[in-house]
């Protein structure tokens, strides 16, 4: 499977280097973006999300507070709270938070 960035794998790997892709900015022309924003109004990528999470701590999941599943509220989920919501580092991070909705 490719997907537009050329990345060749599975759905998993092809989902996670899109979201890395749509991080990506030019720092001599824009402010870094706080975070890749991932709506999903009928929940249609939940099951996909609920496999990524293993992939990408940097993923977070808006919604009731449950620190096992780093999901939580708009508010809890903001810059200066960030560790409320189960943000880790990684190597492979996109260096930025996803927020799925």
């Amino acid at each position: 499977m490719a997907s537009d960035t050329g990345h060749k794998g599975t759905l998993l790997e092809t989902v996670r280097a899109s979201l890395s892709h749509a991080a990506r900015y030019n720092p001599g022309d824009v402010v870094a973006p706080a975070a890749v924003l991932w709506t999903d109004a009928d929940g249609q990528w939940r099951p996909v999300v609920e496999q990524l999470r293993g992939l990408m701590p940097e993923l977070l999941t808006l919604g009731e507070y449950d620190p096992e599943t780093r999901t939580g509220p708009t508010s809890g989920c903001d810059a200066s709270s960030s560790r409320r919501c189960g943000r880790k580092s990684s190597p492979n991070s996109l260096g930025r938070r996803a927020l799925y909705r």
